[in-house]
């Protein structure tokens, strides 16, 4: 598996967020939920989201999920397997979003507080975790 790096990123393809859930019926799986609209983070966006997943002073809070990130299915449109960064849905709207991003610049601070806001009823729509997922270049 290649190194999660900036430079690894394939800038032509979004990165998305996903909503899922724990399967009721087998509490180890976990189901995307298809009747929430994914939200993509592109262009000039993902160097500032990378940058902050990567570099963010509140990193280290949310390191186990990459460090668990891993390849799980063929996308049907790219033909190609995104990486996947799964985290508990208030991890990634308290920790990622909200934590430390006064020591962050105002690009920053304005997509994190964009992403947390197009979260805000996500766990009404009983979501658990979401996916992070991205594409490395070829």
């Amino acid at each position: 598996m290649k190194e999660l790096n900036i430079k690894n990123i394939d800038f032509k393809l979004p990165i998305e967020v996903v909503a899922f859930q724990y399967s009721e019926s087998c509490p180890t799986m976990q189901e995307r939920l298809n009747n929430i609209e994914p939200i993509f983070i592109s262009g000039h966006s993902i160097s500032v989201f990378m940058d902050w997943l990567l570099n963010g002073k509140t990193k280290n809070y949310w390191k186990q999920y990459l460090e668990d990130m891993q390849c799980t299915y063929i996308d049907s449109e790219t033909k190609k397997s995104p990486f996947c960064i799964i985290m508990p849905l208030v991890v990634f709207r308290f920790e990622f979003c909200q934590w430390g991003i006064d020591c962050s610049n105002e690009e920053t601070q304005l997509l994190l507080h964009t992403l947390f806001e197009k979260t805000k009823d996500w766990k009404n729509k009983e979501v658990d975790l979401i996916s992070i997922n991205l594409y490395f270049n070829t």
